[in-house]
């Protein structure tokens, strides 16, 4: 279903099929109204194919961030469970970390600003084919990363990273008494009704008609079902930062939803006050885009499009899919992608998401120059 205000942007997304990406999911909404709901392309090419459907679940990679561990930290901020403020090490117990994330709050997890490096393989010291079971695998992943050097003074800048979401996945487990996966369905998944929102467990299960994402090096297999991040495989398919599985339109509906509540009409979900608490542009450090566990728009060549404002939030995820939330155009638009199917070196996705994003907003919005 396409409105026809947006068969350009429609069109864009056709063209990105079988070089941006096998296959696609783009859901829009303005105004609450559903302007875009489309499934495009195959969601597996190799070993066998399978065309993109409705109910196609996609790997949301780093959109996890914001859309499940973001949201549990802001539901239990807004009922007095969590302090933004509270040092974070006070709730990891005998847990292993770095040394120094001794003065790290909350804030600066969500912010990506306490000291910690973008990335390194540590999944590399652990043999795919023989992995201790999840429990144990936590806590040698927590003593590799502990012993990781800081790689600047904390609060000093953002560095994007996984492993502060990995610790900040941890403590609101220990803070809550439930893991993650629950957490996710008891304060995303179920206050919104959603069946299109998983996680999957690679100790239990597959998630059935996942799209498949990269043949993967370390697993040497195609990977179909279990989440597509190392970290977070080797942790049991879930983790802070990557492991929930969805289709645009429970994506969608979650994106409204946080429209919704920014706006005080959402209050049961969350209140006015947390969202903007979340989403002010003032939390940013100087020449940064981070808000408390999602990302503003970059003053160019944005993937979230041409045409935003310093109110525009979102998130990208590595396998090719991405939220975006313009609060003031009233409008969320969702692309779920598993460009990284059969390699992770396909970018070409760039061009068409921001291309895509800028279409979409040309379409319904007289916009002003982004606001700096």
């Amino acid at each position: 279903m396409v409105n026809i205000e947006l068969e350009k942007a429609h069109q864009t997304l056709q063209d990105g099929v079988g070089h941006a990406y096998p296959g696609c999911q783009a859901w829009v909404s303005r105004k609450g109204e559903v302007l875009m709901d489309l499934s495009l392309g195959m969601s597996q090419m190799v070993p066998e194919g399978r065309p993109v459907t409705p109910d196609t679940k996609f790997d949301l990679a780093s959109v996890t961030k914001a859309i499940g561990t973001t949201i549990v930290a802001m539901r239990l901020h807004a009922s007095g469970d969590l302090d933004l403020n509270r040092r974070v090490v006070m709730d990891l117990g005998h847990f292993p970390y770095p040394a120094f994330l001794e003065q790290a709050t909350y804030q600066d997890l969500l912010l990506h600003c306490s000291g910690f490096k973008s990335y390194d393989t540590l999944f590399e010291r652990f043999n795919a084919d023989a992995m201790p079971l999840p429990g144990q695998a936590r806590t040698a992943l927590a003593a590799q990363i502990a012993k990781l050097p800081r790689a600047y003074a904390p609060g000093s800048r953002c560095e994007y990273s996984d492993f502060g979401f990995m610790y900040l996945g941890w403590a609101l487990e220990r803070i809550t008494g439930l893991p993650l996966p629950a957490l996710f369905a008891t304060h995303v998944a179920a206050p919104l009704n959603l069946t299109g929102l998983c996680t999957s467990a690679t100790d239990e299960s597959i998630v059935d008609g996942a799209a498949a994402t990269e043949r993967c090096p370390w697993r040497k297999k195609v990977v179909v079902g279990e989440v597509h991040d190392e970290h977070a495989y080797l942790l049991g398919g879930v983790a802070g930062h990557a492991g929930l599985f969805g289709t645009a339109r429970a994506v969608g509906c979650v994106g409204q939803a946080l429209l919704d509540a920014y706006h005080g009409r959402k209050d049961d979900f969350l209140p006015a006050a947390t969202v903007h608490r979340f989403w002010d542009p003032s939390n940013q450090l100087k020449n940064e885009t981070r808000r408390l566990g999602f990302d503003g728009a970059s003053l160019q060549g944005s993937m979230a499009g041409l045409h935003t404002t310093r109110a525009t939030v979102g998130h990208l995820g590595f396998t090719g899919t991405s939220l975006w939330i313009y609060p003031e155009q009233e409008t969320v638009v969702v692309l779920l992608s598993n460009r990284v199917h059969p390699s992770r070196n396909n970018e070409e996705i760039r061009a068409t998401r921001q291309a895509f994003h800028t279409e979409v907003l040309d379409a319904f919005v007289n916009v002003q120059p982004h606001l700096i």
